[in-house]
């Protein structure tokens, strides 16, 4: 399978939704490890992904992506619920 090389303008849309976000989050630390889950997400992934797949084929239905993927999932979206506890939109 060839290798993505990743898409400009999603990765650009990405890191702007991610500016808008931020602009609504007081604490600096906060802010700092937002951005650092949205990069490791949406910059650094796509190609960890790939290397992944590519060195540990899918064997008995279970794949170190998913695994990984659904680890990602969980994590951001308890930053997220923490994120909406702390701030009023």
């Amino acid at each position: 399978r060839p290798k993505f090389l990743g898409g400009t303008v999603s990765l650009n849309a990405a890191f702007f939704a991610t500016v808008l976000l931020i602009s609504r989050i007081k604490s600096n630390a906060t802010s700092y490890a937002f951005v650092s889950s949205v990069v490791t997400l949406f910059a650094f992934y796509p190609t960890s992904r790939h290397e992944i797949a590519r060195h540990f084929p899918n064997r008995l239905g279970f794949s170190p992506c998913f695994a990984i993927t659904a680890a990602l999932s969980v994590s951001a979206w308890l930053l997220l619920v923490s994120l909406e506890e702390r701030c009023m939109f």
